[in-house]
């Protein structure tokens, strides 16, 4: 089964509970369309990113909802409605995530008091007419236009009719894969591996040796480790353990970087794709992603960029550079599976098994 590397990354990374960094969620984003990490231009949260925090402008708990309009508390003669409080929410982001739900709100509520307080403050010592605070307006201006651009004309975009159609045109309409069951005994020598072989041989129970001889973590479960697919071990685990059949262990040890193995193989099938509801919300990743990219690319064919500075400018095109290559890549890097099954290249010959 063939998928998009950005599709092949997003789907390992819910395989094994693993974030992907390529489709990390900025800690200010609270929906599930966030943007990609590329999109989010800052980590401070503000206008849009507190829109979004909260369909009734409370995060849960036992908070009654309040309307962004309402009036919830004075300043002096300055208001604080529930928009600012969801702003608040959103600007406090994994610190709120510290506070008791029930807590959250008034949490907010003393934030956002805290900032007009401050605000009235800086006001009276005229620090919006520094230059330093000047500079600072512009870019939050304009990392917020990118923001509400980035959720209106990409995110809100997306459809639940392309995620369906991403997912027939890459996972439903694959070929099955086969994959397969194995266990295996993990040890430093190969005179021990070869000793365990011969103890097989005797009629010894694989699971009962895995537990008492093998090194790796899987031997408390008796060497178990579950089902694979080609690809997910490095090439001579993954070599030897797809060329026994069902039932048989390997008659040589198998060599990697992190000892020797003895793999037995107890079943073999082919393997169902994932539904769309398991993966919908990592192909709205993919397609996020891919988006954002296009539109970049169209938004620096319009405008010329140079960047002054050589290093930079360097290391500027090196990182273009870099992601163009992904993004056009048609091979798909190998997934990774348990430590103690993985090792390194050795293409120790496998194929006689018994």
């Amino acid at each position: 089964m063939r998928y998009s590397p950005l599709l092949a990354a997003a789907l390992l990374a819910c395989a094994t509970g693993a974030q992907s960094p390529a489709f990390a969620a900025d800690n200010a984003g609270s929906n599930a369309k966030q943007a990609p990490k590329q999109a989010q231009a800052g980590s401070t949260a503000t206008g849009s990113d507190a829109g979004k925090s909260s369909a009734d402008g409370t995060q849960g708990g036992d908070n009654q909802p309040i309307s962004p309009d309402t009036v919830v508390a004075t300043v002096g003669d300055m208001k604080i409605t529930g928009a600012d409080l969801q702003m608040a929410e959103a600007g406090l982001g994994q610190q709120l995530a510290q506070v008791p739900p029930q807590q959250r709100q008034v949490a907010a509520l003393s934030a956002a008091i805290d900032v007009k307080l401050l605000a009235k403050k800086a006001e009276q010592a005229n620090i919006q007419d520094s230059d330093e605070f000047k500079q600072q307006m512009q870019y939050l201006r304009e990392r917020e236009l990118h923001n509400l651009y980035f959720q209106e004309k990409i995110a809100d975009a997306i459809t639940e009719q392309d995620i369906e159609k991403r997912y027939k045109k890459e996972i439903a309409s694959q070929p099955a894969q086969q994959e397969v069951e194995a266990r295996h005994i993990l040890v430093k020598t190969k005179k021990e591996a070869e000793d365990i072989i011969k103890k097989l041989d005797n009629g010894a129970d694989f699971a009962k040796l895995a537990k008492d001889n093998s090194t790796g973590p899987s031997a408390e479960k008796g060497g178990e480790l579950g089902y694979f697919t080609k690809g997910q071990m490095v090439p001579a685990f993954d070599k030897a353990a797809f060329s026994l059949k069902k039932g048989q262990y390997t008659e040589q040890p198998v060599e990697t970087q992190f000892g020797w193995h003895v793999i037995k193989v107890e079943d073999k099938r082919d393997a169902k794709p994932p539904s769309l509801d398991q993966v919908s919300d990592q192909i709205r990743q993919v397609l996020l992603q891919e988006r954002y990219a296009e539109v970049l690319q169209q938004a620096r064919n319009d405008v010329k960029v140079n960047v002054e500075n050589k290093q930079l400018a360097q290391a500027y095109d090196a990182m273009n550079a870099a992601e163009a290559a992904q993004m056009k890549s048609e091979d798909g890097s190998s997934g990774n599976g348990q430590s103690d099954s993985q090792g390194g290249a050795s293409d120790t010959d496998s194929s006689n098994a018994k």
